[in-house]
C-alpha cells in the first residue's frame, strides 16, 4: 500500500512538474529603460568637425532630426561614435560593467529608470526570471554583459542574474549567426510538429529597431508554442471588453522610435491572425518633446501609418476597448502603454487592470 502510495505521489509530481504554467514574459531595453549609465553617443559637426557627445537618453531624442531643419542639422554619429557601446576599447569585456559601477558610486548619479521596480521583481521571482529577456542595442558581447549584472547581484539590488541565453545583444557581432540558427532551429521545430517542409527565415534586418522587433517575434512564437494550463487563468482580454486564458508579453523601451516599430510590427503579425492566445503589452518609458508628425518616419513608410498624438494638449478620453486619444501631454506620453488588440489596433490599458512590469495591465 505504501509502495503503491508512493508512485502515485511521484506520478502526480511528475505530472506537476510537466504541467504548462501561465506565463507572464518580461522583456527589457536596458539603457534608461532600467538603469543609466554614464555612457555617451558622439556626434560631429559637418562643417567645424567638432565632437559633441550626447547622452543615451538624449540620442533617442535626436537621432532622427539629423538633416532636417533645427539644432541638429549638420550633425552626424561619428565612426567612433559608438565607442561606450562596444568591447573593443582598451577595458574589452569590463567596460558594461565599468560603466555600472561607476552610475552605482556616483551618490548624485540617478541611475534608477522607470523600469527598475518592474526588473527587481522580475529578477526576485524565479518564474518570473525564467521567462525575461534583455533586448537591447549594445554591441557588447554577452559575457561583457553578464558581468554588469553580476554587479548588480554582489551590490545586492537584484536577487538573480538573467540566464545569457536571454540576452538578445542586437549591436553585437554574434547576433546575426545566433539570430538566424535560433530562427531556423525554431522553424525546424515548427516543421516537425506540423508535418509541413520548414519554411525559409526571415532576413535580419540591418537597423536595431528592427532587429529588436525580428527578436520579438521570436519570442512570442516561442510564447505562443506553450500551451495554456488546463484551469488557466482568466485575464481582461485584448479587447478589454472580457475575460479569457491568455499568456502575458510585455516589453518596455524607452526610445519611441523602437516603441512604434515595435507596435507596427507586432500589429501587423496580430491582424493576420497570429499569437491569438498572448496578450502583447508595449510600455514607453522615456520622454517626448513637441511632436507633430511619428518620429519613426521608416516605421511609417515600411510597416503603414501608425497613430498620430500631439503634446502639450489635454488628454481626449476614450472608450474602454477603444483606440488611442489622438492627443497626450508630454508626462502622459512618458507613461504610454497599449495593448494591440486581436486586429492589431491599439488600446490603452484600463483603469482596473492591475500591474505588470511597472504599468497597470490586466488581473
Amino acid at each position: 500500500m505504501r509502495e503503491t502510495a508512493f508512485v502515485l505521489a511521484a506520478l502526480f509530481a511528475a505530472c506537476a512538474e510537466a504541467t504548462p504554467r501561465q506565463i507572464q514574459k518580461f522583456n527589457f531595453d536596458f539603457d534608461d529603460n532600467v538603469f543609466s549609465t554614464k555612457a555617451q553617443i558622439y556626434l560631429s559637426h559637418k562643417t567645424t568637425h567638432q565632437e559633441t557627445p550626447v547622452s543615451t537618453a538624449k540620442w533617442a531624442e535626436v537621432r532622427q532630426l539629423f538633416g532636417k531643419p533645427g539644432q541638429w542639422f549638420e550633425f552626424e554619429l561619428l565612426p567612433t561614435g559608438l565607442r561606450d557601446f562596444n568591447d573593443k576599447g582598451p577595458r574589452g569585456t569590463d567596460l558594461f560593467e565599468s560603466q555600472v559601477q561607476s552610475a552605482l558610486d556616483d551618490a548624485l548619479w540617478n541611475w534608477k529608470a522607470k523600469s527598475w521596480g518592474a526588473l527587481i521583481d522580475a529578477m526576485h521571482n524565479p518564474e518570473k526570471l525564467e521567462h525575461t529577456a534583455f533586448i537591447t542595442a549594445r554591441m557588447h558581447s554577452p559575457e561583457g554583459m553578464m558581468k554588469g549584472f553580476e554587479l548588480l547581484r554582489r551590490r545586492r539590488l537584484i536577487e538573480n542574474v538573467p540566464r545569457i541565453d536571454t540576452l538578445y545583444i542586437v549591436g553585437w557581432d554574434g547576433f546575426e549567426p545566433q539570430m538566424k540558427k535560433l530562427l531556423e532551429g525554431q522553424a525546424k521545430t515548427v516543421a516537425q510538429r506540423t508535418d509541413e517542409p520548414v519554411k525559409k527565415t526571415e532576413e535580419i534586418p540591418a537597423d536595431s529597431a528592427g532587429r529588436k522587433a525580428i527578436v520579438m517575434k521570436y519570442l512570442l512564437d516561442a510564447l505562443q508554442e506553450t500551451p495554456l494550463p488546463v484551469g488557466a487563468k482568466p485575464i481582461t482580454d485584448r479587447e478589454g471588453t472580457a475575460k479569457e486564458p491568455l499568456q502575458l508579453w510585455g516589453f518596455s523601451d524607452d526610445d519611441f522610435g523602437n516603441y512604434m516599430t515595435a507596435y507596427c510590427v507586432l500589429s501587423q503579425e496580430v491582424a493576420e491572425k497570429k499569437w491569438p492566445h498572448v496578450k502583447i503589452i508595449l510600455f514607453y518609458s522615456g520622454k517626448l518633446g513637441p511632436m507633430e508628425v511619428p518620429r519613426d518616419e521608416a516605421c511609417a513608410k515600411r510597416y503603414g501609418p501608425i497613430p498620430k498624438k500631439k503634446t502639450g494638449a489635454r488628454r481626449t478620453k476614450s472608450k474602454a476597448g477603444g483606440p488611442l486619444p489622438t492627443e497626450v501631454s508630454e508626462e502622459e506620453y512618458s507613461q504610454l502603454s497599449l495593448v494591440i488588440r486581436p486586429d492589431g489596433r491599439p488600446r490603452q490599458l484600463l483603469p482596473e487592470e492591475g500591474t505588470y512590469m511597472g504599468a497597470s495591465v490586466p488581473r
